[in-house]
Parts: C-alpha cells; structure tokens; sequence
C-alpha cells in the first residue's frame, strides 16, 4: 500500500484519538461494554498467526449459534503462502448441496466497490474526473433542490453525503421491483433530503445506480460488461458475475434464507436491475479473493499491470464523510475514526488502517476486511440475511491472528458479544410487534368505513399502491410496481391499518395510515411495524395521495 495514503489515514486517526463520536455506527451494535474489555495494543511485530483448526472452530461455532445453513470464508494473510479458502454447510436446506469455495453468493454492496474500480479506470484514461458534475454527463440528472442538482458530483455520487436520508428511495429497487434505471434517475428529484448537502452520512444505494449509469454513458459499454471486460477478466475472475441474467444454468450458488416461523427456509433471489452498479454483483469467494489480493497490491495485477493506477486506488481509500464510532468498536478495537471513501468504509482496527465493506441481500449478507499494512483479509459470505456471524468471525480471527487481548489476558468472545446484541435486538422488535398485533381492548373506530379506503394511493417516485376488496371478504394491499408486496390490510386503531405481507420472509409488516377530511380520504403515510425491518423497506419515505 502506498505510504503517503498509510500515513496520511493515521494522521487522521491521530487527530481524532480523544475526540468522541456519540453516533452509532451503522455497522456495529452499541452495546455496553465492562471496563475488562478495554484493550493492550499490540506491535505488528507481536503478529502471531492462527491455524486452519481454530478458525474452523470459531466458524462452526458462530453458525450454530446463529443457525446459519452455509458460509463460505477465506484469510489472506502473508504467513500462508496461498489464502485460506473453506465452504461450510449447506448451499441450499432443500436439497443439502454443501457450500465450497466456488459456491456463489450475491454479494450486494460490495459491488459499489467494483463501481469505483470501473469509474478509477475511466479517470485514469481521462476520460471523467472524480469531481465533473453529474449533469455533464447525465443531464437529466435532478434532486430535490436544483442548486444541489448542478453542483453534485460524481465524487457526492460515491459517498453517502448527498442530504438524502437513509435508504432514501429503496423501494425502486427493493425487494425486486419493476424499475429500470432511467425511473431511477427520473424519481430523485421527489426525494426531500432531511440535512444538508455534504454535511452528514446517511447511506444510499439510487446514486451508485447513478454512478453506473455514468459508467455506461461515457464508456459505451453497460455497467455490466464493463465490469467484466475491464475488471472481471484482466483478474481471471471466471466465477463471478455481473448480473444474474449471465450466470450459466447449474452453476453451484447458494440459496437465500431466512427464518419462518421458527424454520429456516429457502427464500426468493434479489433481481440485478436496476441495482447493478450498487448491489448485483454475485461471486465465489474465491474469485472475490482476487479483487481483495488486487486491493493490496495498490491495484497492480499479478503480472505487474496495473488494472487502475496507484494514485486511483489511493484516491478510492481517502476519507470523504465521517461516521459515527460505536463505544463497542471503541473500546473493543480501539477504533477512533470511521469514514466513507469511494466504495469502502475507512476506519482503524488498533493502530492499522482497516478497509471494509458489508453486502447485505434478502436471505444473505456478505463482509470484505482488509488490513492493508499487513497486507491481511478476511472475507465472510453467508446465506442467511443476519449480520452477526459473519463479524463475529472477522474479529474473532483477527484479534487472535495479531494476538490482541483484554486487559484480563483473555481474547474478547465476539460471538457471544453479537450474539447477546442480535437477542437484546430481537426482544426489542419482538415487544414492538406485539404492541402492533390487534388490541385485546377495542381499539379506536376509524373515522369513515372501509369503502372509503378502498382505491388507488399514489407517490411520486413509487407511482400507485392498490387498496381492493378480495373475494373473501379481505382487504388487500398491492404495490403495483412490486409484485411480492401483497397482503392483508387489516384495521388497527383509528385510522391506522396493518398491511401483512403474504411472503412471512419479508419481515416487513407495515402500518399505513390515512388523512381524512370530512369522511373522505385524501393521502396516506406508510412506516415499518418492526424496528429490524430493513432500511430499504422505505415505507416511510411514500408521500402518498388518494386518486380513486
């Protein structure tokens, strides 16, 4: 790694050490922590290593307490003369199809790193810079507020600094929507954004969608083989794929899965479009192990090209947007900066710079570390949609590889530590929910009756949401551009309704309550029953109107 991009990171890391960031981070869970877990840095000197038996025991672990089917993991290390690659489990609860290193996974966000791998090559051939403005090359390109619209650039593109709140517009391409990416970027401009421009993180995945499109535009290739022109084969990346139209039929991929009812099932494949260029990508672990190796060696490739130049790659690693550091992450890992650079998470594990990225997919999450001084990696695929395992095992093999301890001499046991965060989360979600079922006690009637609420509600960026009688007597509920959100709407309190999804692996059960004006029914707003509910179910951002 370069070292003006090493010692510059760490100055900055200096600069903030005291400094507390009270914002949780996105990425860990901000449980309290005895003054026990504080740590002893250790000097890479001390460096030790961990043998394949212990990390098999901490994956075995981590699965059966999270009950997860299938993993797939890999470390990279300079003590292994060739990584360390090992599938677990099952692919598949169906048919048992053991997960192998070649097993595929959708690895979701990470592909937002690919992106800015695809647009480095472009700067380097001149033909865009990190900070053209979008509307030079897509002038149709237009948020909420047109000062912002001229003046945003493909660097605000990549760093999660656009004003827009979190998840913002997801419903565009979550879960498995009938958009493309032109309804994308013609929908933004509805979007009000809740800060202001530049100024505070909240991740997005529409303006990655963009940021594809730029590829496209200035290429004259699809986002899609351009990744696989240009990164995919100069990295004899065979076994990984831009979209899911281009893989192969019986290729071995692993199932999504989540838990019903107390039984872990199959669930549906997250569509590539229009998510390309933020989320589509899906890869065996041992391909992506091929980009990571290329992240350490500053972008050179095994033969000493260079897929995108060493000023590039350094440009990907630099802090843009700060984020919050959780007290876990501080005290358990030292970490005193969290940032967002082009397609990476920036931030510290103990005195190294940590590059990270997680992809999280309905039934399957996915988490990239990269510790670029000691040129380390460990990567975690999963297919069961729970974040906590695939951390778990990060930390566990990395405290235990550089041989970091507390100051009681124990290492931390991070699985226990995710895995009574994952429960505290859970009975919060699980209380919320209950307070959502139907009321024992009769709830507050609504005030005009139900064929008033029969009819067309329509957002601006969504388009229509269908309120219709069924033949049984139910209301149902039909989002018109998202063929899996369809249930029951049911009545709640007042004018408040459930809508309960017929697919129980969604996990998203949403309220739904009208404005009324004198009988009538004018517009609605939307929001998840469930705290856990996945951000990308933005119900909450609907701004909805009675057209019928």
């Amino acid at each position: 790694m370069a070292n003006g991009l090493k010692n510059a990171v760490m100055v900055l890391v200096g600069l903030l050490l005291g400094f507390v960031l009270f914002n949780q981070s996105t990425d860990t869970p901000n449980t309290p922590n005895s003054s026990s877990q504080s740590n002893q840095s250790v000097s890479q000197t001390d460096r030790t290593s961990i043998n394949n038996d212990r990390i098999n025991a901490i994956v075995t672990r981590a699965m059966e307490t999270f009950n997860v089917p299938g993993m797939a993991v890999a470390v990279i290390s300079p003590d292994r003369p060739t990584p360390y690659f090992k599938g677990y489990g099952i692919a598949n609860v169906d048919t048992q199809t053991p997960v192998t290193p070649d097993t595929l996974f959708g690895i979701a966000s990470h592909s937002k790193a690919y992106t800015t791998g695809a647009l480095a090559i472009l700067v380097d051939e001149g033909i865009i810079k990190w900070d053209d403005r979008v509307q030079k090359y897509i002038p149709e390109f237009e948020l909420y507020d047109p000062w912002v619209s001229e003046h945003f650039t493909i660097r605000d593109l990549l760093t999660h600094r656009s004003g827009l709140p979190l998840g913002a517009g997801d419903l565009m391409w979550w879960p498995n929507p009938d958009f493309s990416r032109q309804d994308v970027i013609n929908g933004l401009k509805h979007l009000k954004p809740t800060s202001q421009f530049r100024t505070k993180y909240d991740y997005d995945n529409l303006l990655y969608i963009v940021a594809g499109e730029i590829v496209t535009r200035t290429s004259g290739m699809s986002w899609e083989d351009f990744v696989t022109e240009r990164l995919f084969k100069p990295l004899d990346m065979t076994n990984c794929y831009a979209v899911r139209r281009y893989i192969p039929e019986g290729t071995d991929e692993a199932r999504p899965h989540a838990v019903v009812d107390g039984q872990l099932v199959t669930t549906f494949f997250t569509k590539s479009e229009p998510s390309s260029s933020a989320a589509s990508l899906t890869c065996s672990i041992s391909d992506h192990a091929k980009w990571v190796q290329l992240q350490l060696n500053d972008g050179v490739l095994a033969n000493g090209d260079a897929l995108f130049s060493k000023k590039q790659h350094a440009e990907m690693w630099k802090p843009v947007t700060l984020r919050g550091v959780s007290n876990s992450m501080r005290e358990r890992i030292n970490m005193q900066l969290n940032a967002y650079g082009l397609g990476w998470g920036v931030s510290n594990y103990h005195e190294q710079l940590m590059i990270q990225h997680s992809g999280g997919l309905q039934g399957m999450v996915t988490l990239t570390t990269l510790l670029p001084d000691t040129d380390t990696a460990v990567i975690v695929f999963t297919n069961r949609m729970l974040g906590g395992p695939m951390r778990a095992i990060t930390y566990q093999i990395l405290e235990e590889m550089f041989g970091y301890k507390n100051q009681n001499g124990d290492h931390h046991d991070w699985i226990a530590f995710y895995d009574n965060a994952a429960k505290a989360s859970a009975q919060r979600a699980a209380a919320t929910i209950k307070n959502a079922a139907p009321k024992a006690a009769a709830p507050k009637p609504a005030s005009t009756d139900l064929a008033a609420v029969i009819g067309t509600y329509r957002d601006p960026w969504y388009g229509d949401i269908h309120v219709r009688a069924g033949d049984d007597g139910k209301t149902r509920i039909i989002f018109s551009k998202t063929p899996v959100l369809v249930g029951d709407l049911s009545h709640h309190d007042g004018d408040t309704y459930i809508a309960t999804w017929d697919d129980r692996s969604l996990f998203a059960d949403a309220y739904l309550t009208l404005k009324v004006s004198d009988g009538t029914v004018v517009s609605a707003t939307m929001k998840a029953v469930s705290p856990e509910t996945d951000f990308s179910y933005d119900f909450h951002h609907l701004n909805l109107s009675k057209v019928e």
